[in-house]
């Protein structure tokens, strides 16, 4: 965003300079701004040295933005809020309030609006009814690179950024905010005359900011504080009066920007009461007439099933009348606006999942840990104050009713101030949707959860997959283990290519795959496949395979062994892998025909020895790997703990407050870890019982597949899976990153080849094991419908299915099979036939 020289030439002297009795010499040679800004001032200052310092100002008519760090209105001295109300509503053309939140730079989009939203509360809180709604700047911590633009959709068109340097910079923070940074800041305690540091602060060219911060006030007295107030007054007076600057607030700097920061203005029409309704269809004949958007409102709907109309907002009764209808009525297709034209009691948590933005009158912008956007409304009474100093660069939603238009006079006086508003430069008309999208910016790990959220789980499926089709799946993935095991370790081929001249075997087994040969087996017998003696013999077999072997100076399975002779391959441990194998064990442990069969060989791992404050760790060339950042470290961190060994898991830290901010950390931390697929996340649920963080990520994962399919047509269900081509393997699931993809395909190979949007098309998978979790975990119609696509084109004769089927080309992989596939879709199978229930663990 670049600065129109033009523009803030012409606004500094016409918009700025008029109202100021400090004005330069010269209007040509006052094209260099100054800011003066107060900070430092907290429950500890003097209400008495705040009154002294701030007279001289006052009296000057000096411009001032005023930093307020400020805690609930409980904790503050109520002689320093009285001070402050004062000292707001002495002069509110020159005196701005600036909210301060440290440490914004630091936090997401949805917790900067959170901490600002706080912020706000706290200035209204002290304030009461002055000067909270005004906050139109905010100053933190942070660079020019940080993207502010979340603050938007609370109000905030300046941000100040704190550290002190020369040279003041001026820039766009991102699209919706401008960002001011550098500048000059000084305390009492530091000088007892300001003049000087004055002096020499103003004496380079350029824009100015001198920030005199109230930090040792309280060791002066109210005499002394105003002396030095006198000597600042003194000092700017005179650099104003020379022309070479004049001064500024910091809510004038985004005016500056010309048509790249211009304030959005919407019109709300008010349903119509009883005889009222003529009224109000020639007010929205006169505004279509002059061009002018608008949104109309609509009773709330109250039947299940009802759909909001688009573009309107439904009308909330007065205290929350009718509220029920929220939850019961199917949102817009775009945004959802709910408003109420009096103050009412709020909205229940099911409610609010529903709204997008709520309207209350008078409020000051919120957000508040439901997820709700809330924006007070202005009457057409109060829409001067729209076009006053204080208000130029306010955002708002003006509400118009039959009141406004109850006489021709009063209709032609509303069209004439709707006509200044057009008219203003700096302010562009909109609908509230206009509204919405202009003010607040994009947060795509949000709306996941707001999706998710409001469409809720999927219905029963009324054509679900009969018994005896499950069990012929069962039979087809049965195979699979029938033709390629091998007898001697009771283990399998892991991955097989069968074609008409040649076949080609894997026979390489990792801790997962045995994980799923054990499942398998385990599935077959309660399934009615094999009998009591295969079962147990094979379960045997299998469990004496299992390595222990040295590494990294520990007792512990290695990473990969023979399917033929359980010989170890390798010499590294795989922490996700082994947390897999654990928790099947803890099954096969439990099974009345297996009890303990795996005790002694899992006793002899030193499994404690690979946690490492309480990160479960990977060994590899002999050093242990921390795999705490992986989709896999729940999972695994559940099965340690089964084993009596502590581990922590990422998905566990997340904090105190509401249930929404809990659930953006969650999902805030996903970013950067490899996409989330149907593994481990489903084997959890159907193994162990689900979490509340798996719980959530289950139905983020199945909301964000059901929406592109509804979107695109194309079915989604991903998971890590095989391939028969180069790279051989992929990780395929949902990516979390605030502005990467949103579906991800992840090679296990470097090669440039396989980072393409080709590749990814051409490789994309409906995955077949990820069919059957979903069945499991999550019936319903559209898992069904992933069921009997897979099942009807990954069907392998004698060879159990295929990893999936291509997404682009609606093919499987012939004769291509492998051990997790058909172990996984036995294990679904039993559970779904089992009554959707865990095992005994």
């Amino acid at each position: 965003m670049t600065i129109d020289r033009r523009t803030v030439l012409r606004l500094m002297v016409s918009a700025l300079l008029a109202p100021f009795p400090i004005r330069p010499a010269r209007t040509e040679g006052a094209g260099e701004a100054l800011f003066v800004l107060w900070d430092g001032i907290g429950p500890e200052t003097p209400a008495d040295r705040l009154r002294a310092f701030a007279a001289p100002f006052l009296a000057a008519r000096i411009p001032v933005g005023v930093i307020a760090g400020l805690p609930p209105a409980p904790a503050m001295d109520p002689a320093l809020a009285g001070e402050l109300r004062s000292l707001f509503a002495a002069d509110p053309a020159r005196i701005e309030p600036v909210v301060q939140a440290p440490g914004l730079a630091g936090l997401s989009p949805y917790f900067q609006r959170r901490a600002v939203s706080d912020a706000i509360g706290r200035l209204r809180g002290v304030l009461g009814g002055t000067g909270g709604a005004a906050a139109l700047s905010i100053a933190t911590e942070g660079a020019e690179t940080v993207n502010f633009d979340g603050l938007r959709a609370l109000g905030i068109r300046s941000l100040l950024a704190l550290p002190e340097a020369s040279a003041l910079s001026s820039g766009g923070c991102a699209l919706m905010t401008v960002c001011l940074s550098g500048g000059r800041r000084v305390a009492f305690a530091d000088t007892p005359d300001p003049t000087p540091w004055i002096e020499r602060a103003l004496a380079e060219p350029g824009w100015a900011r001198l920030t005199f911060s109230m930090e040792g006030i309280a060791a002066l007295s109210p005499q002394e504080a105003r002396l030095w107030a006198l000597r600042a007054v003194d000092a700017i007076s005179r650099e104003l009066e020379s022309g070479r600057r004049f001064a500024a607030l910091p809510r004038d700097h985004a005016r500056w920007f010309g048509a790249d920061q211009l304030r959005q203005v919407a019109i709300r029409l008010r349903s119509a009461p009883a005889g009222s309704e003529a009224v109000m269809a020639r007010l929205a004949s006169d505004l279509e007439s002059l061009g002018l958007p608008y949104t109309r409102s609509v009773p709330l709907p109250r039947g299940t099933g009802e759909t909001w109309p688009d573009a309107a907002c439904a009308t909330l009764a007065p205290q929350g009348e009718g509220a029920g209808g929220i939850a019961a009525a199917a949102p817009p297709r775009g945004l959802s606006c709910l408003a109420a034209d009096a103050p009412g009691a709020g909205l229940e948590a099911e409610e609010a999942d529903r709204v997008d933005l709520m309207l209350w009158p008078g409020a000051d912008p919120a957000f508040d840990g439901r997820g709700v956007l809330v924006r007070g409304e202005t009457r057409l009474s109060e829409a001067p104050g729209l076009l006053s100093d204080a208000g130029l660069m306010r955002d708002a939603i003006l509400v118009l009713g039959p009141e406004d238009v109850a006489t021709e006079t009063d209709r032609q006086a509303l069209l004439a101030t709707l006509a200044r508003l057009r008219e203003e430069d700096g302010t562009r008309l909109v609908d509230v949707a206009g509204f919405h999208a202009a003010t607040v910016a994009p947060d795509p790990v949000f709306a996941l959860l707001r999706e998710t959220r409001r469409e809720g789980p999927e219905g029963p499926d009324p054509e679900p997959l009969s018994a005896d089709d499950l069990m012929s799946d069962a039979r087809q993935a049965w195979a699979f283990f029938e033709r390629f095991t091998v007898a001697r370790t009771g283990l399998t081929i892991d991955t097989v290519d069968v074609q008409e001249n040649e076949t080609w075997l894997h026979r390489e087994m990792t801790m997962w795959d045995i994980g799923s040969v054990l499942a398998g087996v385990m599935a077959a017998h309660e399934l009615g496949l094999i009998g009591d003696a295969d079962f147990t013999a094979r379960a045997a077999l299998v469990v004496d395979a299992l390595p222990v072997t040295r590494i990294g100076g520990m007792m512990l399975p290695g990473a990969v062994i023979s399917s033929d002779t359980g010989a170890v391959l390798s010499r590294d441990f795989n922490a996700c892998d082994t947390g897999r194998l654990l928790s099947v064990l803890r099954m096969l442990d439990a099974h009345p025909l297996t009890a303990g069969i795996a005790a002694e060989k899992v006793a002899a791992w030193d499994l404690a020895g690979v946690v490492v404050a309480g990160h479960v760790h990977s060994v590899s060339g002999g050093r242990l790997v921390d795999r705490f950042g992986s989709h896999c470290a729940h999972y695994t961190a559940r099965a340690f703990r089964d084993r009596g060994v502590q581990a922590l898991s990422p998905y566990e830290g997340t904090g105190e407050g509401p249930w929404t901010d809990r659930a953006m950390r969650l999902l805030e931390s996903l970013s950067g870890l490899d996409p989330l697929g149907a593994e481990p996340l489903l084997l959890e649920a159907l193994e162990m019982g689900p979490t509340d963080a798996t719980d959530l990520l289950a139905d983020v994962l199945d909301g964000a597949q059901r929406r592109e399919y509804d979107g695109t047509g194309t079915l989604y269900c991903l998971s890590e899976a095989p391939l028969n081509r180069a790279p051989w393997f992929t990780y395929q699931g949902l990516g979390f990153a605030p502005d990467g993809e949103r579906w991800l395909i992840n090679a296990t190979s470097d090669d440039p080849r396989f980072a393409t949007p080709e590749f990814r098309r051409e490789t994309l998978l409906v995955n077949t094991k990820a069919a059957y979790l979903w069945s499991a975990a999550r019936p319903g119609a559209y898992a069904t419908r992933l069921v009997r696509h897979v099942r009807d084109r990954a069907r392998l004769e004698g060879l159990g299915f295929a990893p999936g089927v291509f997404a682009a080309s609606g093919l499987g992989m012939p004769g291509y099979a492998d051990v997790n596939t058909n172990g996984i879709v036995l294990e679904a199978i039993a559970y779904i036939l089992r009554g959707r229930k865990p095992r005994a663990r």
